[in-house]
């Protein structure tokens, strides 16, 4: 009968296990140095400076639960630049033409039913177009991602308690890029961070119980160039452009 007990006993300690490891999946792991290495098998195990971003109540517990601790890390992103050719979506190409031939006719030109007036740089009316394929690039981006952690030595409180302090400032997600070419050329420069600042607190009666808190500030922002471009069709075959680009 023991026997059995310990087999639902086990049981149990895996299915509260496996109950942790899915609510860590709502957490981005890789930020500190020891998350980076061991991602989720970390989440539970932390105890050091960065206990504060994974697990607060930890920085009570445990041997280094009385010295203070300091960690500054970073990652840097890499992204090669790159070429690609896309669907051209500026309706701006479609304008409104007759059949056209020779070097009037270079483009794509469009009914107002969406049938083209030209193949092949002839003039075929009544065939069915598509967008136009253009190419683009994205230059080479270099983007460091900086965070740090800070956990406090214990301070002996009343009935045998102690308490811990702490803050984690991470940055859990952002990205700069620059987009050129005719594919890209509609949102040039592209910026977007996030910043996370989390203080935290944790009481812990005599290394066998602990309890942590704080509150998370998180502040995100953006920043893009946009270029539009604005068509005009003056006649069946003229046609006109203006574009305005905002930062």
């Amino acid at each position: 009968m023991l026997r059995h007990k310990r087999v639902v006993g086990v049981i149990c300690g895996l299915a509260l296990s496996i109950e942790s490891m899915q609510a860590s999946g709502f957490r981005l792991t890789e930020q500190s140095l020891n998350g980076t290495a061991l991602n989720s098998a970390f989440i539970a195990g932390a105890y050091g400076a960065d206990s504060t971003y994974y697990n607060p109540a930890n920085m009570s517990l445990g041997r280094d639960s009385d010295k203070w601790e300091f960690e500054a890390n970073g990652t840097l992103i890499y992204i090669p630049s790159f070429s690609f050719d896309t669907e051209n979506r500026d309706m701006g190409i479609n304008v409104e033409a007759s059949g056209l031939s020779g070097l009037v006719a270079n483009g794509h030109f469009c009914e107002k039913d969406g049938h083209s007036n030209k193949v092949n740089n002839k003039a075929e009316p009544g065939v069915p177009c598509g967008a136009a394929r253009v190419g683009g690039y994205a230059t080479t981006t270099l983007q460091p991602v900086p965070k740090f952690f800070l956990k406090s030595r214990a301070y002996e409180l009343p009935l045998g308690m102690k308490t811990n302090f702490g803050f984690s400032f991470t940055t859990p997600s952002g990205l700069a890029m620059q987009w050129d070419g005719v594919g890209g050329g509609f949102l040039k420069d592209v910026s977007i961070a996030m910043m996370e600042f989390n203080p935290v607190v944790s009481i812990a009666y005599d290394n066998i119980f602990a309890f942590g808190a704080g509150v998370r500030a998180i502040y995100a922002f953006g920043d893009f160039s946009n270029t539009l471009f604005v068509p005009k069709s003056m006649d069946k075959s003229k046609c006109i452009s203006a574009f305005w680009r905002s930062k």
